[in-house]
């Protein structure tokens, strides 16, 4: 846990950053994704240099500032690239399974708590974290965070600021943090086909289009119509 406080107060203390925290859950996974993203020279530099390992999980050991990894241990995947601008921007990830999600590094650290839970019954599973988000408490340089979860289940219910398709997305920044829990409920019996998803979106497309046409076709009829009437009327 020290290390990722440490390598986002390293960025966090220059002079702001943002954050975008990816989770994708699909095949029973959690598949997290933590871009950092540098808004200038400084903090692209150290992000470039950090070579510091981060546990995946919030109870393993801690080696301080060691670099060395210890073995049997859990550590992100760390990766770097340029952006447009030139500035290093960085990758955190690694694939939780369902039942160790829980645990994760990144989710204790920013809320005090996280409710995950399903039910025997029908399945459906329950996540909420606490209200408050901790990384703007440590790191008053923090600007903003986006949490985006792309669920490939059914959804239930959740809180979420914007829904893109299956996407919940919650923007957080100074002016909300104190009271932005999230909120994600799902049904894990049913799991989404991308490729159904994509059939699926078309065909709404589709419609949607049809029945616009529809209503074209209808009020040039009307048109016609009414024209039609008026001629023999005169």
């Amino acid at each position: 846990m020290k290390k990722i406080i440490m390598l986002l107060g390293f960025v966090f203390l220059c002079t702001g950053c943002h954050a975008d925290y990816h989770l994708t859950i699909q095949n029973n996974q959690f598949l997290e994704k933590i871009e950092i993203i540098a808004n200038n020279r400084d903090e692209s530099n150290i992000l470039l240099e950090d070579k510091i390992p981060i546990t995946a999980f919030y109870n393993a050991p801690d080696t301080g500032e060691e670099i060395k990894k210890i073995e049997g241990v859990e550590y992100l995947e760390k990766s770097t690239y340029q952006n447009p601008s030139g500035l290093t921007n960085m990758v955190l990830s690694y694939p939780y399974q369902f039942n160790n999600y829980a645990l994760a590094s990144s989710v204790h650290y920013c809320y005090q708590s996280l409710y995950f839970d399903v039910s025997d019954v029908s399945k459906n599973v329950y996540l909420h974290t606490s209200s408050e988000n901790l990384c703007f408490e440590k790191y008053p340089y923090l600007e903003s965070v986006n949490i985006i979860v792309e669920v490939f289940y059914p959804v239930i219910s959740s809180n979420a600021d914007e829904i893109n398709k299956n996407q919940y997305i919650w923007h957080i920044d100074k002016n909300n943090y104190r009271e932005k829990e999230i909120k994600l409920s799902y049904n894990s019996n049913t799991l989404i086909d991308e490729k159904q998803q994509v059939e699926n979106e078309e065909e709404k497309s589709f419609s949607a289009i049809l029945i616009v046409f529809s209503f074209f076709i209808l009020f040039l009829l009307g048109i016609f119509i009414y024209n039609y009437k008026q001629r023999n009327h005169s």
